[in-house]
């Protein structure tokens, strides 16, 4: 998919994870987890307008790529004090 990264830079491809039912502010980063308990893909958006309840996610495979090419610690930058 084509869309605009979270600073409205873009067009940047991506692969996402299409979901169903309410996002709440403070979702992101979370994960949606399946009926049997599983983690289905990191939140990362939600849907605006429309009638569905919804929103986007990061494929599982691609976090798991991510984490292991991460090779240290991350800062939390402003998000802790």
């Amino acid at each position: 998919m084509l869309t605009q990264d979270a600073y409205g830079r873009g067009p940047v491809r991506r692969s996402i994870t299409a979901l169903r039912g309410r996002v709440r502010p403070g979702n992101s980063g979370g994960p949606m987890v399946g009926a049997d308990g599983r983690v289905l893909t990191t939140v990362f958006a939600a849907t605006r307008g429309g009638r569905a309840a919804g929103g986007y996610g990061v494929p599982n495979a691609i976090v798991r790529e991510r984490l292991r090419n991460l090779g240290g610690t991350v800062s939390t930058g402003p998000c802790a004090g």
